[in-house]
């Protein structure tokens, strides 16, 4: 097979080219990289990234290997076009998500990675998954913060536009996972009004499998509130569903 040849560009070419990755990609940033997101050879883009140096755009630290740069973020954001900067970035992610996922192993950095990534570009279905994976494994490294803003990340379009059947799975995974995440952020009202909203999205699409879970926290909120008789009909619940779904 015939391998593709980079393309010859001037530094100054390879410099605007590089800036939407430099900005999106995860930090450090190796010349190897950059070539292979870019389409230009080595000499072009290491002419580009020590110009780049110069300017305080990237930086160079000790005990980094050669041809390893750190993007300098704040003053890369100043140089985008503010007319293509949006598509320019969403082009950018979207080829980084491809060169990550082609060249990451398996593994918590490259969930977290691809996460990141999709967080930028809104609501993308395919983009749901990794949203998924990062919290959930966040949040039992005990990442709970950081676990937050993916639970959110996944809840915020359902709550704008409406749950679909085919997404109730995910949108109850993650009100339980934000429950779990944030109830040193959240107000038991709060919680309570969550869990009540996925009570009845898994009644009305049939999703018994949740059930006991989510009557278990709102037992404990519940009771947390000081709603004993309410939180004691819920915990019966729980135990009724429970063994009809083989969790007792």
């Amino acid at each position: 097979m015939e391998v593709e040849k980079h393309k010859e560009y001037s530094w100054e070419e390879v410099e605007k080219k590089m800036i939407p990755y430099l900005l999106h990609a995860t930090p450090p940033v190796s010349v190897d990289t950059l070539c292979a997101l870019s389409g230009a050879s080595v000499l072009p883009v290491l002419n580009a990234l020590e110009g780049m140096k110069r300017k305080g755009l990237v930086t160079r630290k000790k005990g980094t290997p050669q041809g390893v740069y750190f993007p300098n973020a704040a003053r890369l954001v100043s140089l985008r076009s503010p007319a293509l900067s949006e598509t320019e970035s969403r082009r950018a992610i979207r080829q980084l998500i491809a060169y990550y996922n082609r060249t990451l192993g398996e593994g918590e950095t490259k969930i977290l990675i691809l996460a990141d990534l999709y967080l930028k570009l809104g609501d993308e279905p395919e983009g749901r998954r990794h949203l998924k994976n990062a919290a959930d494994t966040l949040r039992r490294s005990g990442q709970t913060d950081r676990a937050l803003v993916f639970y959110d990340r996944l809840l915020e379009p359902i709550q704008g536009r409406g749950l679909a059947e085919w997404e109730a799975e995910d949108y109850l995974d993650s009100v339980l996972g934000k429950v779990a995440s944030g109830k040193h952020l959240m107000t038991i009202p709060d919680q309570v009004a969550l869990l009540s909203q996925a009570e009845k999205a898994a009644i009305r699409f049939q999703r018994w499998d949740y059930l006991p879970r989510i009557k278990l926290a709102l037992a404990y909120e519940l009771q947390a509130a000081g709603q004993n008789q309410k939180a004691f009909r819920y915990m019966n619940d729980f135990w009724k569903l429970a063994e009809k779904v083989g969790e007792a």
